[in-house]
C-alpha cells in the first residue's frame, strides 16, 4: 500500500511539474528530477549501466532513421528520451506487468506516458504519442533494459524534428506562435506515429 502511494505520488508530481513548465520554464529541472527519481528504486528500475547489447538493439532498430536525420547527438533530447523511459518503462512498466500482465502493463504505462504530452499541447499529435509508446514498451519488454527503447525514442524524437514536423504542423493548426511547446522535447514522439 505504501509503495502504490509513492508511485501516485510520483506521477502526481511529474504531471504537476508539466503544467508548471507550461508557465515557468525552469520547471522542466523538476519533471527530470521526478523522471530520473525511479533509480532509487533498483528493485523496479533493474539499472542496468551501461548495456551495451541494449545499446547495440537500440542503435540496430534505430537505423530505419538514420537516411533521414543530419544530427545524430543532441544531449537534451537524449537525456529527455533515457529519463522518460526510466520512469514510464523501466518503472512504471515494470510495475503494471508485474501486477496485470505484459499487455495490459504496456497499454497503461502507455497512457501515462501519453497524459503528460496531452498537458502540454492537447490535439492530435499529443494523443498520437500513445502510439510509439507501445512500440516503446514493447522493445522495453521484448529486450529487458532500458537502452533499446531510449536510444529508438531518442532517434524517433530526432526524425521527427528534422523531417515531419514542418510538413506536419500546419495539418494539426500548430504554428510559430505556439512552436516552443510543439518543438519541445515532450511533443516530437509522435514523429514515429507518423513513420511507422
Amino acid at each position: 500500500m505504501l509503495m502504490s502511494m509513492i508511485h501516485f505520488i510520483m506521477y502526481s508530481g511529474l504531471l504537476f511539474f508539466v503544467f508548471l513548465s507550461i508557465h515557468i520554464p525552469e520547471a522542466i529541472y523538476g519533471v527530470y528530477t521526478v523522471l530520473l527519481f525511479p533509480l532509487i528504486f533498483p528493485e523496479y528500475t533493474r539499472p542496468d549501466f551501461p548495456n551495451w547489447k541494449g545499446i547495440f538493439w537500440g542503435l540496430l532498430f534505430s537505423a530505419v532513421y538514420f537516411p533521414f536525420v543530419s544530427s545524430f547527438w543532441n544531449p537534451e533530447t537524449f537525456l529527455t528520451a533515457l529519463s522518460e523511459e526510466i520512469f514510464f518503462r523501466a518503472y512504471l512498466q515494470n510495475i503494471m506487468t508485474v501486477r496485470w500482465g505484459a499487455v495490459r502493463g504496456i497499454i497503461f504505462s502507455s497512457i501515462l506516458f501519453t497524459i503528460p504530452h496531452l498537458i502540454l499541447e492537447a490535439g492530435l499529435l499529443s494523443l498520437l504519442v500513445f502510439i510509439p509508446s507501445l512500440i516503446f514498451g514493447f522493445l522495453y519488454y521484448r529486450f529487458k533494459n532500458v537502452w533499446t527503447p531510449a536510444i529508438f525514442h531518442y532517434f524517433s524524437n530526432i526524425f521527427f524534428r528534422e523531417t515531419l514536423y514542418w510538413e506536419r504542423a500546419s495539418i494539426f493548426g500548430l504554428t510559430s506562435s505556439n512552436s516552443f511547446l510543439a518543438f519541445s522535447t515532450f511533443e516530437v514522439e509522435t514523429g514515429s506515429a507518423f513513420f511507422l
